[in-house]
Formats: C-alpha cells, structure tokens, sequence
C-alpha cells in the first residue's frame, strides 16, 4: 500500500507533536531541591527546628459537603463525613474480628427473650470531652434524639420503641 506524500507527511507532523507532548509532560522545573519531595510552596520550619506550640489550625479536604453539620441526627453525611463523625464519636457497641458485636461504651447489651426490650449497662468512669459523665440518663437521651422524640430534631430511625433510665448501682 502507497501512501501519499501529504498523508506521510500528517502522520510525520502527528508523531512530532506526541512526542513533543510526551517531553514535555515528563519534563519539569528544577528549583534545586535534590531531595524529590514536592514543594511545599512555604516558608515553615522542620520539627526539629524546635518544640512545638499549642494552636494553630488544621485544614483538610473532602470528597463532597456535609450538610446539617456533625449532630448526627440531622447531618447527611457524605463517606468522608462518616470517617470524621466516627473519629468525633464512639459507639455503645463495635463490630469485633467475626463480624459479631460487643460491648464498647457499653458494659453490657442483653436482649430479653423475645429481642423486643435491650438492657444497655454503660461502663464507669467515662466522660465527655468536657468532663460530664456518660450515664444511663444521657444514652436514653440519645436514642430518644435517635428515633424522633425531641420536636426540634429530625429522627434518624422510623422504628417505634420507648427507652427508660435507671440509674447506675
């Protein structure tokens, strides 16, 4: 097969400027860091140029908003929101190694003998980041916020139950 000259000639100019693309893309500035870290475009120090000092802030991206704030029962959290709210929250239960659930916060979480009433019994001594305690009072509180009970929330669940309090013993 025969080409003509003035398709040679495309292909020719076609392979020039590919390759001139590929130069290019994999060429790059050179600011005179050897070290092939990025720039970091800053002028901030090392760590060990000396101790560190409370404050400051910390600015971090995600793959999509979060609407409705970290109150959990009115936030619609995207995926990078739910990896957030976990590190604020912790749960009353957690999945163990085989996938089963077990006590966390909790002390214990016992069903009766036909799984229609749960008796939650939180562990002692721990406190919010404010210094409160976490009690019985506060966990009906929130599965009470949970399922709707509060007007000024929205329900995070559409199931009907009733939660009572005891107090610790």
């Amino acid at each position: 097969m025969t080409l003509s000259r003035t398709t040679r000639g495309l292909r020719a100019a076609a392979l020039v400027v590919v390759l001139a693309l590929l130069a290019a893309a994999c060429g790059g500035g050179d600011d005179g860091d050897d070290t092939g870290a990025p720039d970091s475009g800053g002028s901030e120090t090392t760590a060990a140029s000396g101790e560190p000092t409370p404050g400051g802030k910390v600015v971090y991206g995600l793959e999509a908003e979060n609407s409705g704030g970290w109150c959990l029962p009115e936030a619609q959290l995207a995926a990078a929101g739910m990896q957030i709210a976990r590190s604020i929250y912790d749960y009353l239960t957690v999945p163990n190694a085989d996938g089963e659930y077990v006590p966390y916060l909790a002390k214990s979480v016992t069903p009766n003998d036909t799984y229609d009433e749960w008796t939650i019994e939180v562990r002692e001594g721990i406190k919010f980041h404010d210094g409160s305690d976490l009690t019985a009072e506060v966990v009906k509180n929130n599965l009470d916020a949970f399922r709707g009970a509060y007007p000024a929330r929205h329900p995070c669940s559409s199931s009907s139950y009733s939660t009572t309090s005891t107090p610790s013993r």
